[in-house]
């Protein structure tokens, strides 16, 4: 699963990402009161309160870890980069659904229709995930773990969104290497595929990247330990 993610801004591909994303929200001109307008409106106020309240309605977004319920940057089809919500809306009232399986996600009611239509990638410079302690370790308190691509800044989960923007993270079995951590790993799409992911087919989570570094968190980056696996799972 991916529970919580880092964007670090100092990554220029992350920046740019950002960048878009704040200008697809800008005010409409006056006298434009457009159902898409008042989206515009709508998504504006959502990265004010984000950033700092009203006063800061055109500050950048400022990146970080990023935990669920939160607002963060995502490519949708076209490369388009918009604002969206962490969390989809559940139809029994409890928590929102911040992962979906991608083995189960196309019969879901929940996810089907996203599933066909609205697919999005989710720009990260890494996730994070936590270690049970066992007995054999003597510790007490789970471990929190980074995961991130062994040659790029950043790595982008597939993700399927709804049409009030909100998004969630499609995940699927760990790889061998990363189970030790975690029995679940969100879908990486390469780079190379990210525009058939985002128009094409969601057959291509098939090819999702599984080779990963990995470190406790607390740890410097360049500190990672490797995963030795293949490019695709």
């Amino acid at each position: 699963m991916c529970g919580r993610y880092y964007a670090d801004m100092d990554e220029k591909e992350l920046r740019d990402i950002v960048s878009a994303a704040q200008r697809s929200i800008r005010l409409p001109e006056k006298g434009a009161a457009t159902d898409a307008a008042k989206a515009r409106i709508i998504a504006r106020d959502v990265n004010a309160a984000m950033t700092g309240g009203p006063a800061a309605a055109t500050a950048p977004w400022k990146g970080g870890e990023v935990c669920p319920g939160d607002v963060a940057p995502v490519l949708t089809a076209g490369g388009a980069a918009r604002f969206m919500t962490w969390g989809f809306p559940s139809l029994y009232g409890k928590q929102p659904h911040i992962n979906a399986r991608s083995e189960t996600a196309a019969g879901a009611i929940t996810f089907r229709d996203a599933w066909l239509n609205r697919r999005c990638l989710v720009p990260a410079t890494c996730y994070f995930e936590w270690k049970h302690p066992g007995a054999k370790t003597g510790k007490k308190q789970r471990e929190k773990y980074a995961f991130r691509l062994p040659d790029s800044p950043l790595l982008y989960m597939a993700g399927i969104y709804t049409t009030g923007g909100m998004f969630a993270i499609l995940t699927r079995a760990a790889s061998h290497g990363i189970s030790e951590i975690h029995d679940r790993m969100p879908v990486i799409i390469p780079k190379a595929l990210a525009t058939f992911w985002l128009e094409e087919s969601p057959q291509v989570v098939a090819k999702a990247v599984t080779e990963l570094r990995f470190a406790p968190a607390d740890d410097p980056v360049t500190d990672d330990r490797p995963v030795q696996l293949s490019l695709f799972g």
